[in-house]
């Protein structure tokens, strides 16, 4: 699977493969191309994106989108999912 991304939605993918790794002990082998002011993704694995999203809306159910060592105040009392 390939993408091109701006730099802003590059960030965000970077953000989000770290979170999947920290608290799902799940990898994204990806290859990364700069083109200018896109970037181009491709996925190394076939990877089942669907279930992707669904443990990233589960993560940042308890996590804070700007770190993620904070909690939003909003959820400050429910448990963050980490699994080893």
């Amino acid at each position: 699977m390939k993408a091109t991304l701006t730099l802003e939605e590059y960030k965000q993918f970077t953000i989000y493969v770290d979170k999947l790794k920290k608290y799902e002990d799940i990898s994204i082998p990806h290859a990364v191309e700069f083109k200018g002011e896109k970037v181009e993704i491709s996925l190394l694995e076939n990877i089942d994106t669907y279930h992707l999203d669904n443990m990233l809306e589960k993560i940042n159910l308890g996590v804070d989108n700007s770190s993620s060592k904070s909690y939003n105040e909003s959820n400050k009392n429910q448990t963050p999912i980490r699994r080893k």
